[in-house]
């Protein structure tokens, strides 16, 4: 690696650590108001990202492989680092541990892919993060000074959030097998644009009793520019009148009752994002419900699998035992499945005979098949054919017939083709689903 690269390498990991430290501010700034002394606080602060840049360039330069060496110099570097500011005072042990994850992770980013080891879910953490500390800033006299920055990097950590999550949002619907998703230049940047146009309706609306009184202060100044230009009797304004524009005042947000629309629209705006918290909420509960029984079969299969792996190591010593179950795990699994489905879509009888025709039948069956591997713990995944997701739940359950080449075919030709189906190719069909 020539110092070109090394270069370009270092200051990629110092802007990663920028906005790592970006998306953790708020427990990083409490810490230091209430530890750091306000001489060196924000010399301190600042100088937090050098501590990515300082384990970058350690790792260029010197082979650390081991977790041990990792560790040693992370600690190292970080002890340093406070020692410079702070000296042998108890701050510099409290705040070690925030130098010695910036050198630790500035280390690691060299070797690591950064969208592995700062996902996305870290960005929404943040924002949780912010949240809270808008919560708390408030209340807290010392931290009543920092409000103002706090709010305007909650806003860039927002629009870095939406910008990350959008992009890999885009790459994951551009999958194509194992190769490197690749995304229009055209679409990337229409995307942005569109983000972009997101923050500024974000910002109009935290500012909009602001930009009011803004508008009423222009308007008061243009009409009496307006009356100055108007003026035909040649005589100047008497003395004690200022003739130039008055200055804004100094707030802008406290100058007498706002309008009647004004006061609407803000309990409009309350009342949005009121739904809003509320849907996500909601959507959170629901994915986490949702990934709950995939948990479950992946425990059981992990816990079948030990003891399967303990009978084989019995029996290669030339011994087995006899195991008796007294409970039979497979007629209780088919009991709490057909609770479940009785729970949450209803029994598949009355269903089946609302149907009207074949093609219904066809796309009920299709979706019976699909859903019963949803439950398993199959993560379903929009871009492929139907062909396709069969091949791989195949492939994920390990068992050549979960999947059924008729009724993909059938569903396929029913789907896609506007085809009709035999009731013969139904009932065949329906045996297979049955059967699962």
């Amino acid at each position: 690696m020539n110092i070109n690269s090394k270069g370009r390498e270092l200051g990629t990991v110092t802007l990663k650590g920028c906005v790592e430290l970006l998306l953790a501010l708020p427990p990083v700034l409490i810490a230091a108001v209430f530890l750091a002394p306000e001489a060196v606080r924000w010399a301190w602060l600042c100088t937090l990202p050098l501590g990515y840049a300082a384990g970058c360039a350690l790792r260029l330069a010197l082979p650390i492989t081991r977790s041990y060496q990792l560790i040693f110099v992370s600690l190292l570097l970080a002890a340093a680092h406070c020692w410079l500011f702070f000296g042998n005072a108890y701050v510099s042990y409290a705040l070690l541990p925030l130098g010695f994850i910036a050198v630790y992770r500035g280390i690691r980013l060299v070797t690591e892919p950064w969208r592995y080891f700062f996902p996305v879910s870290f960005y929404v953490i943040g924002m949780i993060v912010y949240f809270a500390a808008a919560m708390i800033v408030p209340f807290q006299p010392a931290l009543a000074p920092y409000g103002t920055l706090l709010t305007c990097a909650g806003l860039i950590a927002l629009a870095v959030t939406l910008l990350v999550s959008n992009e890999s949002n885009m790459k994951q619907e551009t999958l194509s097998g194992g190769k490197e998703p690749v995304i229009a230049k055209e679409m990337l940047w229409k995307n942005r644009l569109l983000i972009v146009l997101l923050m500024a309706v974000i910002m109009v609306v935290l500012l909009l009793r602001s930009l009011y009184h803004a508008f009423l202060w222009l308007k008061e100044q243009l009409l009496f520019l307006l009356a100055q230009l108007l003026r035909r009797d040649g005589e100047q304004a008497p003395a004690q009148q200022d003739t130039a524009p008055k200055p804004p005042p100094a707030d802008l947000g406290g100058a007498g009752e706002p309008a009647a629309w004004m006061v609407w629209l803000e309990k409009v705006m309350y009342y949005a994002v009121g739904a809003i918290l509320a849907i996500a909420l909601l959507a959170l509960v629901y994915l986490i419900v949702r990934r709950i029984p995939g948990a479950i079969r992946r425990l059981y299969a992990w816990l079948a699998a030990r003891l399967q792996a303990r009978e084989e190591g019995m029996s290669r010593i030339g011994y087995e035992d006899d195991v008796e179950s007294l409970v039979d795990w497979d007629q209780w699994n088919g009991k709490l499945l057909s609770r479940w489905k009785r729970l949450f879509s209803g029994t598949d009888k009355t269903k089946w005979e609302e149907l009207q025709d074949n093609a219904e039948r066809v796309r009920y069956l299709y979706r019976s098949w699909l859903g019963h591997s949803i439950r398993r713990g199959y993560r379903f995944q929009k871009h492929l054919t139907p062909q396709e997701t069969g091949r791989e739940v195949e492939e994920w359950s390990g068992k050549p017939g979960s999947a059924s080449p008729s009724l993909l075919a059938l569903y396929e030709r029913v789907r896609y083709g506007g085809k009709q189906a035999g009731d013969e190719e139904v009932l065949a069909a329906k045996t297979f689903t049955d059967k699962k």
